[in-house]
């Protein structure tokens, strides 16, 4: 089983995160940051439509770091492959939300590995600077 974190930022101030063990068993690496990816865009349809509601422009897309170049292809992609057939189709939705502009996967400085990996003090501090937290 995989642990999933994510990071959400409303500029730079964190308005939330997450970091879970998965309930299922994943049968590949992009299968489950996969499953991470879903959870993340149904909290972000929730998000974007509190700060909507509030009178708050969104810009979209909204940015989402994934460092997975198989998982960016399956929800970037239509097609079903034969290695990726066996995903739960309430999965899909995350290729909705691509498509429809309202995220846009990057690869890079993916900060919520910081959540998902073991750290040392070094990356810890440098975590809890980045966010302004203190200990």
């Amino acid at each position: 089983k995989s642990t999933s974190g994510s990071v959400v930022l409303l500029g730079k101030t964190l308005i939330g995160w997450r970091s879970i063990r998965q309930k299922h068993l994943s049968l590949s690496t992009m299968e489950a940051e996969f499953s991470c990816l879903f959870l993340l865009c149904t909290e972000l349809v929730c998000y974007r439509q509190l700060l909507i509601d509030m009178g708050i422009d969104v810009q979209e897309p909204i940015v989402v770091y994934e460092d997975n170049q198989s998982a960016i292809q399956m929800a970037s992609n239509l097609a079903v492959k034969t290695r990726t057939k066996h995903i739960d189709l309430r999965y899909l939705n995350v290729r909705k939300c691509v498509q429809s502009k309202m995220i846009q996967l990057e690869s890079e400085n993916n900060i919520a590995d910081h959540f998902t990996k073991a750290q040392g003090n070094v990356m810890h501090k440098a975590c809890c600077d980045e966010y302004e937290l203190k200990l």
